[in-house]
This record gives C-alpha cells, sequence and structure tokens, in this order.
C-alpha cells in the first residue's frame, strides 16, 4: 500500500500473485487478486486493508467458486465488482455472489 500523495510505503504483505490473464484490484479496504484468467479459470485470493495500512490474507491458498463453472473467454469481465465485503461473479451458467469476508470465501 502506498500513500499516492507522498510515495511513501504505509504497509507489505506477501502472497498471491496475478499470472496468465490475471490482476489485481482494490475496492474499500478489499483486495482482489485474480491469480489466473486462461483457460476460464477463476482462481482468487482476498486481502484486507487494516487502517494501519498492514495487509491481512483472507485466504492463504487459491480460491476456487465451489461451484457455478468458470468462465470462458467471450466472457472474461474487467473485474469482479466488490460491494460490501461480497464479490458478484458471472459464471458459466449465472451470476454469483461471495462474501469474502467469512474465514473462507
Amino acid at each position: 500500500m502506498l500513500d499516492l500523495a507522498t510515495g511513501k510505503v504505509l504497509g507489505q504483505g506477501k502472497g498471491l500473485q496475478p499470472a496468465n490473464g490475471g490482476y489485481r484490484q482494490v475496492i474499500e479496504d478489499l483486495v482482489l487478486v485474480r491469480v489466473d484468467g486462461s483457460l476460464g479459470g477463476i482462481p482468487c485470493g482476498f486481502y484486507e486493508i487494516a487502517a494501519d495500512g498492514s495487509v491481512v490474507a483472507l485466504n492463504a491458498e487459491e480460491w476456487h467458486p465451489p461451484f457455478g463453472g468458470g468462465t470462458t473467454s467471450d466472457h472474461h469481465p474487467i473485474f469482479y465488482p466488490l460491494v460490501e465485503g461480497r464479490i458478484f461473479m458471472r459464471q458459466q451458467d449465472g451470476i454469483y455472489r461471495w462474501d469474502v469476508r467469512k474465514t473462507s470465501p
């Protein structure tokens, strides 16, 4: 975490990194890392940013949606919305909502 005004590092953590077709996004105090977007997979990591800038992993390993199927390249979203701790994902057979602030998203 950086202070955009000064460039000062406020917090740093290690964990899952984006790879092929993956990305990071920050919404509110949550960080989503889509690890890999190839071949329709949706492996993700979730992190919470505390007020002091510390970063806490909400899952130690890649999380995969337990049902709903993957995606295909024709409907990869630009990003998955995170609203009040819940993520909305378009998958093969519909749109699903998961609460990422639970012990296991």
